[in-house]
């Protein structure tokens, strides 16, 4: 699995956002993991993804590691994983029942790499152009 992982971040670093794709069954799993979420194999290969995806639903709150408030996002994959990350968004934090504007809506969005406070990249979110 630290492979695995590590063949993540190192393709992140370069501006590869990639999955692996179960042999088996074709399921996607991002972030990527040693077995696959269908069925179990754990035979899989790289995929790059689309980058695509639809906004679920998002979340505004205060980080308390982080000391700042943020936007959270749950998002729909095209190639069908369900996951979470920043929403790269302007929000009017004084009026967090505004968040409900983001939900139910179908929002496209689209995978956008951010920078770690750390340093390293992570996956965000940003609505998709018009």
């Amino acid at each position: 699995m630290d492979a695995i992982l590590h063949n993540f971040y190192e393709r992140l670093k370069k501006g590869i956002v990639s999955g692996r794709q179960c042999a088996s069954c074709r399921t996607v799993a991002f972030p990527p993991r040693g077995l696959c979420p269908g069925c179990g194999s754990a035979e899989a290969a790289w995929v790059e993804l689309s980058r695509a995806g639809m906004l679920l639903f998002a979340s505004a709150g205060p980080n308390l590691l982080l000391g700042k408030p943020y936007l959270m996002a749950t998002v729909a994959l095209r190639e069908g994983p369900i996951v979470s990350g920043p929403l790269l968004e302007e929000f009017d934090f004084t009026r967090p029942e505004a968040i409900w504007d983001y939900n139910n809506m179908n929002i496209p969005v689209h995978i956008e790499l951010a920078a770690h406070d750390g340093g390293g990249p992570i996956v965000a979110f940003r609505r998709a152009p018009d």
